[in-house]
């Protein structure tokens, strides 16, 4: 049997990336997508985020569109990775199914 600190020591050794910027980011995102909650989170094979739109953005209306908008938009990336990352990549994807409810509603019209 491994002694603590042992046990201690291996599950502290995560291949995380160091933390950068991620303040920033989410005021970024605050900025960019308002009325959207997010959620984040790390472990030591990934790190994650989730974006959704609230009732009091204008984007819960696509539902209809795209389910994401009611399930949530989601990444999960291998370690090493950084929090911010995880969070750039969930807005990217958010922001392209906007882009593409809204050409979607023109063609439509």
């Amino acid at each position: 049997m491994r002694s603590f600190d042992a046990q201690q020591q291996h599950t502290m050794d995560w291949k995380c990336a160091p933390a950068t910027k991620l303040e920033s980011t989410i005021a970024a995102f605050k900025a960019v997508l308002p009325g959207w909650w997010f959620s984040l989170g790390e472990s030591q094979l990934t790190a994650y985020a989730s974006y959704a739109p609230t009732g009091e953005s204008e984007h819960i209306a696509l539902i209809p569109v795209d389910k994401r908008f009611d399930s949530g938009f989601h990444a999960d990336l291998p370690q090493p990775a950084t929090l911010s990352a995880a969070l750039l990549d969930v807005l990217g994807q958010a922001l392209a199914a906007i882009q593409e409810a809204e050409e979607a509603e023109e063609a439509s019209t």
